[in-house]
């Protein structure tokens, strides 16, 4: 396994680099769940990603603006010039259910987000609606409103994920979309970006509109060095050859 580091440790430059994050994760959950696998604490801390393309130099894994050798500081890459892969971790909550005879319910109050609604409500709940809830929620404090308890700044030109993320964090977990369906409708809405829109700036909301628009010329000269360059909008993520095994 690889040294993973916070997914969010580096800025997220472009609405390219948050479709592919979402890709990512979005695919990662389906995945469990059509093996019938909760993850059952999706939370925020709970993804991660591989430091290595990032990083010419390891970051310190308790400071990570240093290097891991306090060398110097550690200096981050572009995610479109060197795509990532996420990781869910801390699996010691997850679970494989039964769901040929009837829907698995738990009760309620386990994992980190404690914002879920039918834990408010003291009711039991499906597991697998309560992950769609916390993956959405992440992607709701990270992205679209912010989270001010982690100092997460709400982002700028992230507006097309507000509606599939308002049913994902429904207060009826019957109107939670699964993840087969959260899937199939992000594919929709990403195929409907253009590519200006998904190189556009994903910057922080609280920093001033007028230094915004000050910063998108020279965003957009560097957005123009990787379209000469055939970088594509959105990271594409090439995992390692494995060799074979010797016979």
């Amino acid at each position: 396994m690889p040294y993973l580091v916070a997914w969010d440790q580096v800025e997220f430059q472009t609405v390219g680099e948050v479709v592919d994050f979402c890709s990512q994760v979005f695919e990662g959950l389906q995945f469990m769940h059509n093996q019938n696998i909760a993850h059952n604490d999706a939370k925020n801390n709970n993804i991660m990603m591989d430091w290595s393309p990032l990083y010419p130099q390891p970051p310190h894994f308790h400071r990570a603006t240093t290097r891991m050798d306090w060398k110097g500081p550690s200096k981050p890459r572009s995610r479109t010039l060197y795509p990532v892969r996420y990781y869910f971790i801390d699996w010691d909550l997850s679970k494989r259910y039964d769901t040929t005879t009837r829907k698995p319910l738990r009760l309620p109050g386990y994992g980190g987000d404690q914002t879920v609604p039918e834990f408010k409500r003291n009711e039991r709940c499906n597991p697998f609606t309560v992950d769609v809830y916390c993956l959405g929620n992440v992607i709701r404090q990270s992205f679209i409103e912010g989270d001010p308890y982690v100092k997460d700044p709400p982002r700028r030109n992230v507006g097309f994920l507000r509606e599939l993320i308002a049913d994902m964090t429904h207060d009826d977990p019957s109107k939670r979309p699964t993840m087969n369906e959260v899937v199939a409708r992000f594919e929709d809405i990403r195929k409907r970006l253009s590519w200006w829109r998904l190189r556009s700036r994903v910057s922080d909301k609280t920093f001033p509109l007028l230094l915004h628009r000050l910063y998108a010329p020279i965003h957009w000269c560097i957005q123009l060095s990787y379209i000469i360059r055939w970088k594509p909008a959105i990271p594409k993520h090439t995992p390692p050859q494995q060799s074979n095994p010797v016979s």
